[in-house]
């Protein structure tokens, strides 16, 4: 199962807290010591008090805050970034290039290099330059993933704090020895020994590394979208439980987003005709198929089911058209909630993505999502908004 690592200044936000007597009051979620709560109230009151006096709700959505704390602090993250849920949607992102490259360590069989917010770890020297471009595309991922406002763990991540690791391989073989699956072009591993962060997996080849004389570089152009879209589960996954549409549409949502070029820039103002190219439609461009290629009409079933399916079902179903429905679905759906649902403004995604973050759960969640619509109402809602994205009309019979 796919989880994902916040903040707890996540959580930086006022709420209602009912105490165990019923009394109500709106309080925003400082922290814990012991069995002690503190919460500041609207006016900036700071009050403290023990947590039997709190309602079994509020009781849990203090241990879920402050378990994800904890966590934060184990694994090095940055405290004091603000939520970015205001925001608006980017038009755009770049990386930051001001961090150069640079050779950390250097070993037979283990060269180490790192960027501004990423350590390489490969198998086979390389330039600086070389890695300048593989970090290019790593770090406009993370830059990508930092902008759009779902407040993703990558925003928790400063300067001198740990690095997120990737593991570059000269072949195909080395890379399937270590753990990469044979007909993936990269993974991310997360969990496990690898911590909440975890780690990225890449075969030079996929990268666009070829040898030239003695030395690597990158040569001709290549599809890095599938790699981007690990990258992506690296800025976006830890210690909370997304349902799997949201993990993976989001995932191919920003992968789609990626400029055809190797520099790391994302246009997500311009992304529609990528989007109805990977997921409806067979490319117009010049050059081999790839994509899900759901057609016009695709036959998704109860728009409720699909949305709650459990991942091992969806999307590690053993059926591939099964896999290629939710693969292509997912992010069609995360379009919608993003740029159409609504007033167009992803007001109702964004108090999903935040509810699920202050651990209210996924059914509550739903609830910020469906904004008091019945299920069969957001459904009509769904048909219409993708009429008007590219004339798409889901079957949810």
């Amino acid at each position: 199962m796919l989880l994902t690592v916040v903040s707890s200044s996540a959580r930086a936000d006022f709420r209602e807290w009912t105490g165990a007597n019923g009394t109500k009051i709106q309080a925003e979620y400082v922290g814990t010591s012991g069995d002690q709560v503190t919460l500041k109230l609207k006016g900036g009151k700071i009050v403290t008090f023990g947590m039997d006096k709190l309602s079994p709700e509020d009781l849990a959505y203090v241990q879920a805050a402050s378990k994800v704390s904890a966590e934060n602090q184990k694994f090095g993250a940055t405290l004091d970034v603000k939520s970015n849920f205001s925001a608006k949607w980017p038009g755009s992102s770049a990386p930051d290039e001001r961090t150069p490259p640079k050779l950390v360590s250097e070993e037979e069989g283990e060269y180490v290099y790192e960027t501004a917010h990423f350590r390489f770890h490969s198998n086979a020297k390389l330039s600086v330059d070389v890695i300048r471009s593989v970090g290019r595309l790593f770090e406009g991922t993370y830059s990508a993933n930092q902008d759009i406002p779902f407040n993703n763990p990558c925003r928790y991540h400063g300067d001198g704090q740990k690095k997120y690791d990737a593991y570059l391989y000269e072949t195909k073989e080395q890379y399937i020895a270590a753990g990469g699956p044979p007909p993936s072009a990269g993974v991310f591993q997360g969990g496990g020994p690898h911590g909440a962060m975890g780690r990225i997996l890449v075969p030079f080849d996929s990268l666009g590394l070829v040898k030239k004389g003695a030395n690597y570089v990158v040569a001709g152009k290549k599809d890095y979208s599938t790699l981007i879209h690990e990258i992506t589960h690296q800025m976006s996954i830890g210690s909370y439980q997304y349902p799997g549409w949201f993990v993976e549409g989001l995932a191919e949502y920003v992968s789609i987003s990626s400029s055809p070029s190797f520099n790391g820039t994302f246009g997500f103002a311009s992304n529609k005709n990528a989007l109805l190219e990977r997921c409806i439609e067979l490319p117009k461009r010049p050059g081999p198929a790839k994509g899900r290629f759901l057609g016009k009409n695709p036959k998704v079933g109860p728009l409720e089911a699909f949305m709650k399916k459990a991942y091992q079902e969806s999307f590690m179903h053993p059926d591939d058209k099964v896999k290629q429905l939710y693969y292509g679905f997912s992010p069609m759906l995360l379009y919608y909630f993003a740029h159409v649902d609504g007033k167009g403004d992803a007001a109702r995604i964004k108090k999903f993505v935040k509810a699920i973050q202050d651990g209210e759960g996924e059914e509550k969640a739903y609830e910020y999502l469906l904004d008091g619509r019945t299920w069969d109402k957001l459904q009509k809602d769904v048909v219409a908004g993708m009429k008007r994205i590219g004339g798409v009309t889901p079957d949810f019979s």
